[in-house]
């Protein structure tokens, strides 16, 4: 789907996680992550269920914010899911 432009925006913040347990992990994977937290429009957070979108292999979160040529990103769809009342309000945590 397209986006639908008419549906209130939800707010998506990006957070860096400095993580002590991954530094000098076996990988060489970096311990700082980027996390996208999506808050839905005409919410702060609070008492809202948590969903945590985990991406497969090799993947990140922010993939999952990026904009869309020809559909929606995943921020797009939460606020259409959720202005059509097909989803309740939820914060959707995208590490």
């Amino acid at each position: 789907m397209r986006r639908d432009h008419a549906c209130p925006a939800g707010q998506v913040h990006r957070l860096t996680l400095d993580s002590k347990i991954l530094q000098r992990n076996l990988l060489g994977d970096p311990a700082k992550r980027v996390i996208d937290v999506y808050i839905p429009h005409g919410s702060d957070g609070r008492g809202l269920p948590l969903l945590v979108d985990l991406v497969g292999f090799t993947g990140g979160g922010p993939s999952h914010t990026n904009w869309k040529n020809f559909g929606e990103n995943l921020p797009e769809r939460l606020d259409r899911l959720i202005a059509s009342g097909a989803l309740p309000p939820v914060v959707v945590a995208m590490p």
